[in-house]
């Protein structure tokens, strides 16, 4: 449960929390005021015979481009650009990546962590994951971004269209990582739908850690108190003449294909660990406890707090709890 910030002056950590929460909601902001200029032109429904939903065969992916490692401090930390094929699209896509190797070599260890981070973007938190991973000898990566990541509209195939894009990334990424048999993964509220996802058809995850993970993204779409998912419920109930929640509801169930609940699979070779925020009315708690349960009741923290509450205790408090459930 230790924290290297704990011995930190209050204030700091005051000031410090303060500046997150702004640089979340400007992520935010800027997300929810891309769903509000974005075309709403109706999308074709994506495959669930998509090469990344089969568990089978690797995703191809390739280096583009790095940048030269910066050697400071414990880890050694670069930029990368990895290639590989849109699964929307079938087109030509890029995911750029923070990397992270300990510049020791003999703390290095034969397993690789990804982090994959929450709606809006990465924040500082997930650079400081990274960065305790890697000084615990992982080889870590962060997934920042990938092409067509913020794509949004009325069209309910988006949310299919955005899942699939997500999973592709993660696993193209393992792919990048395919030096190490062992791959531990760390997602934050988005991301861990996505990892979660990910780590039902990915053999080579056998640890992973869920920060407020919800299982149905219908259930997320439908009752969800966060602005952007608010803004769209709104205008979707008007565009396709939908009265209650109810309503929309039963519209999304017919629609959307691909839902966290339907990738888990309890496995006694993969140990999982959910922080779950029990006032969460961002990712509705009950969603997030029937993630938990459909992955067979593994290793849980209940955080007292809401959405954003939450993924700053589990930082400020459950920072051990998170490495050993890493596998670290």
């Amino acid at each position: 449960m230790k924290n290297p910030l704990h011995s930190s002056p209050r204030i700091w950590l005051a000031g410090f929390v303060t500046a997150l929460s702004f640089q979340y909601a400007v992520s935010l902001a800027q997300a929810s005021e891309t769903s509000r200029t974005d075309s709403n032109e109706p999308l074709p429904p994506i495959s669930l015979a998509s090469p990344a939903l089969n568990p089978s065969e690797p995703l191809p992916s390739k280096v583009i481009r790095t940048e030269n490692w910066e050697k400071s401090g414990t880890c050694s930390h670069r930029r990368v650009v990895i290639g590989g094929v849109d699964p929307v699209t079938e087109g030509n896509w890029e995911i750029l990546v923070d990397e992270w190797l300990h510049r020791d070599p003999t703390k290095r260890i034969n397993r690789a962590a990804i982090v994959v981070p929450p709606t809006g973007g990465v924040n500082v938190l997930d650079e400081s994951w990274s960065k305790q991973f890697c000084k615990k000898g992982a080889h870590t990566v962060l997934i920042r971004t990938w092409t067509g990541d913020l794509e949004t509209g009325l069209d309910p195939n988006v949310h299919d269209r955005g899942s699939l894009r997500g999973i592709a990334a993660i696993r193209q990424t393992m792919t990048f990582l395919k030096n190490h048999s062992k791959v531990s993964i760390f997602g934050t509220s988005l991301g861990a739908i996505l990892a979660a996802m990910a780590t039902g058809l990915e053999p080579r995850i056998d640890q992973a850690v869920f920060l407020v993970a919800g299982g149905s993204i219908t259930e997320i779409l439908t009752y969800s108190d966060q602005e952007l998912l608010v803004d769209m419920r709104a205008r979707r109930k008007k565009a396709f003449q939908l009265r209650t929640d109810t309503d929309y509801r039963q519209f999304l169930l017919e629609r959307l294909k691909l839902e966290a609940l339907d990738f888990a699979q309890p496995d006694a070779n993969k140990k999982l660990t959910f922080l779950i925020g029990m006032e969460d009315t961002t990712v509705p708690t009950f969603s997030q406890i029937a993630l938990w349960e459909a992955w067979g009741k593994p290793k849980r923290f209940d955080l007292d707090s809401a959405h954003f509450g939450s993924i700053l205790k589990a930082w400020t408090w459950y920072s051990d709890e998170v490495i050993e459930g890493m596998g670290l």
